[in-house]
Formats: structure tokens, C-alpha cells, sequence
């Protein structure tokens, strides 16, 4: 599908006021987004869960895609409408730092790896 019958198959209402508010799952969904999480989600994370979520209901799959189209979508947002998400990421982010999630791996996206010290890799010969 194209940029173009999202854009106007998507239903605003459904972003703005975000329809997924609840900062446990949007933290879990954040979390398993990424491989490694060093900070907090930001505004624009929430807003990309959210949209991507509301896509991906309407049966696009297609990341690159999603990615493009939230980006449209926020830089065309309203003050009003991204003091909403502001407020939803003030949630998460209270969530990220009671649970001290900042070197959370993911187990769906991350692959172990093992440390090797530097003595193991010098051969003497």
C-alpha cells in the first residue's frame, strides 16, 4: 500500500487524543523495540508506538512506511495535540526510572554475546 492511502486511511481521532494510554504497555512495547535502552522513551517514541500500533490495526506492515508517516503526522501536530503525548510520556518515563530499566535487554530483538577479556585475544608466539 502507499504513503498515500495511509495517510488517508488512518483515523486522526485514533492518534490524537492517543487511544493507547496505559504507561506499562507502552513501556513494555518500548522496551522491546529496542535492543538496548540507555535512556527514557521520548515524546515522539510514545507517539511512534501509538501510530504504529494504529497502522498496524489497519493492516500496514510495512515499517519504513510507518516510520514516514508518523513523522508527517507529528510535524503537523497541533501544540494541543502533542501536549497530550507529553503528558503520556511523563507517565512512561516516571515508570522507566522506578523500575531502573536503563540496561534492559530485550529477549525478542537482542542475541547473546559473550565478553572476552583482551588477554584471550593476544597469542604469543
Amino acid at each position: 500500500m502507499s504513503n498515500t492511502s495511509l495517510r488517508s486511511t488512518i483515523n486522526q481521532g485514533n492518534i490524537f487524543p492517543p487511544v493507547h494510554r496505559n504507561p506499562d504497555e507502552l513501556l513494555q512495547l518500548y522496551l522491546n523495540s529496542r535492543r538496548r535502552v540507555s535512556k527514557p522513551p521520548s515524546i515522539y517514541d510514545i507517539f511512534k508506538i501509538n501510530f504504529a500500533k494504529e497502522a498496524k490495526r489497519l493492516g500496514f506492515n510495512d515499517q519504513l512506511l510507518i516510520n514516514h508517516e508518523a513523522n508527517f503526522f507529528w510535524t503537523y501536530a497541533t501544540r494541543q495535540q502533542r501536549q497530550q503525548y507529553t503528558q503520556l510520556s511523563r507517565g512512561v518515563q516516571r515508570l522507566y526510572f522506578q523500575r531502573d530499566v536503563r540496561h534492559y535487554y530485550s529477549r525478542i530483538n537482542s542475541r547473546p554475546y559473550h565478553i572476552i577479556s583482551s588477554v584471550r585475544l593476544i597469542r604469543t608466539t
